[in-house]
């Protein structure tokens, strides 16, 4: 390069650099930067093919761009971190609606201590949630065999520490379902960056992809909805990374490598409990005429409560004292005594008793809002101009689509296995910090997406 040209770049780069002295967001500047060098580069060119010198080609251009602290002041108005107030908003009015569904399902004996735990997990959840909208997202993508393995020791530990628990002492299903549904709530998002990682790296990048999904699959197969949720978002998350020609050209046989971790799965478990998930389908489907003499009483108290329900108001069956139930189907049966409502019940039973006591327009107000959520962040997670933005935020998003579809399905009396939560409504404190923390990683995607790029 010779010096006239040298000193060309050097007359741009300090122009530029005058540009981002007035942009107040360092995050803008790398961006701000290459645009505006090759945008007076190619000006440039233009006027050394008109007949100028390099010289008088590069103070033509610069000119024509204006000046440098009026660009830069515009350009500061534009390139700021965009607060997402709607996707926030939504989030403290979901919360809102599951600390007063607490007080209105719960009785006196269990609603202090319900709300107490529930504004402390809240409070952890919130503060989490905060850093991570803050926080650099993009520091995500630098770490991922760091990020990997520490959850997955994090994990082991948990489940070791829960199994040297003596029985009857700390053991409770509370802290199982803790445990465990962090394992499916975290998959996704750590499988997002483990797949980031693995870009262009060919048949090597897709294997560690595959491997990457076996420890989380094998240990969720004790749950069907686990299962079929981590599952899912791993197949989603693969094929679009597959299709996007991430790994190569070979896209049949990356597809077969990604699906044969979860057919070896699903081949495992048929063999092992196929008897058992056949039964479950059948008496979710119907929980008092099935084929196996089985009845799921809650299955068909669920059904009654919502057969009753009202549009508006409480429906000819509530859990009041005595919490009995007429089921006139079951032979030789025409009551059956329901344990009182309790934290671990109403976990996940809380929209249900919710559409049963205040109607199902109480139902649909809580879907409307889960839905706006849904939507406005799908928009968001398609219009990343960055592959870690678009798969770090699609990971959260389906983490929270499944969930929803998961619990609203069970609250409408199809029982196969039990849902992780409704997010930010139902009960569960792990869960409740997790997904709080999971949405500021998401929001934090959102509003710095824009100046992130590959």
């Amino acid at each position: 390069m010779g010096v006239k040209a040298l000193r060309s770049l050097d007359r741009i780069s300090e122009y530029v650099e005058l540009v981002c002295r007035q942009l107040r967001w360092k995050k803008a500047h790398p961006r701000v930067i290459e645009e505006m060098t090759n945008h007076l580069i190619d000006s440039r060119e233009s006027y050394i093919a008109l007949g100028l010198d390099e010289g008088a080609a590069t103070e033509a251009a610069i000119i024509d761009t204006g000046d440098a602290e009026m660009i830069g002041s515009q350009l500061d108005k534009i390139h700021r971190p965009k607060p997402q107030w709607g996707m926030l908003v939504t989030v403290a009015t979901l919360l809102v609606l599951g600390l007063l569904a607490r007080l209105f399902v719960l009785n006196n004996a269990d609603r202090a201590s319900s709300l107490f735990v529930g504004l402390i997990s809240i409070a952890i959840g919130v503060a989490g949630m905060v850093g991570a909208y803050l926080w650099d997202f993009t520091v995500l993508g630098r770490h991922p065999k760091k990020l990997y393995f520490i959850t997955i020791a994090v994990i082991a530990f948990l489940i070791v520490a829960y199994e040297a628990i003596p029985m009857n002492v700390l053991r409770s299903p509370l802290l199982f379902n803790g445990i465990y549904h962090s394992i499916v709530l975290l998959f996704p998002f750590v499988f997002a960056i483990v797949i980031i990682s693995s870009k262009s790296k060919g048949y090597l990048g897709v294997i560690v992809c595959a491997l990457a999904y076996l420890p989380f699959g094998w240990i969720t197969t004790m749950n069907i909805t686990g299962f079929l949720s981590i599952t899912a978002c791993y197949i989603a998350l693969f094929c679009l990374a597959i299709i996007k020609g991430w790994f190569g050209h070979k896209k049949r046989n990356y597809l077969c490598i990604m699906l044969a971790p979860p057919i070896l799965l699903m081949v495992m478990m048929v063999l092992s409990i196929g008897p058992y998930l056949l039964e479950q389908l059948h008496v979710a489907i119907d929980p008092i005429n099935n084929p196996y003499d089985t009845v799921d009483f809650w299955g068909a108290i669920t059904r009654e409560m919502l057969g009753s329900a009202r549009l508006l108001g409480s429906g000819a069956v509530t859990l009041d004292s005595p919490y009995q139930f007429s089921i006139e189907q079951i032979p030789g049966l025409h009551t059956t005594v329901v344990p009182e409502l309790n934290m671990y019940t109403i976990t996940y039973s809380l929209l249900t008793v919710l559409t049963a006591r205040m109607g199902w327009i109480a139902f649909a107000v809580v879907v409307v809002v889960f839905l706006f959520f849904i939507i406005k962040g799908c928009f968001g997670c398609f219009r990343q101009k960055s592959s870690l933005g678009l798969f770090v935020s699609l990971s959260v998003m389906m983490t929270f689509c499944f969930q929803v579809t998961g619990y609203v399905i069970f609250s409408l009396g199809f029982h196969l296995g039990h849902p992780i939560s409704l997010p930010l409504v139902s009960f569960g404190s792990v869960e409740m910090i997790i997904n709080l923390v999971l949405i500021g990683f998401l929001l934090s995607v959102f509003r710095t997406g824009d100046v992130v790029t590959d």
